[in-house]
């Protein structure tokens, strides 16, 4: 009998050093897992934010070429100026 209550006692000790080890465990990755998930809500704002850029970009291209043509027609038209006044003298 006292070899049984033994044997269960070092059972108990072993059960309960194990439960101690994988409550470390379960905390450490429960930390992991809450960085893990800040990480991705940061890159799914920055995935959101980039996006947004990325639909604004062609209609910002289109206005940046609208520009270089009326200042490419307003160079001709003062170069032609130019030329005109050139002949005049």
């Amino acid at each position: 009998m006292t070899e049984q209550v033994f044997g269960n006692r070092q059972e108990a000790d072993a059960h309960a050093t194990r439960a101690s080890s994988l409550s470390s465990e379960e905390q450490a990755k429960r930390a992991e897992a809450a960085e893990a998930e800040q990480a991705a809500d940061r890159h799914a704002r920055l995935a959101a934010e980039e996006k947004s850029r990325a639909d604004a970009l062609p209609e910002e291209s289109e206005q940046a070429a609208e520009r270089a043509s009326k200042e490419g027609k307003a160079a001709g038209r003062h170069d032609e100026q130019a030329a005109n006044l050139e002949e005049e003298l």
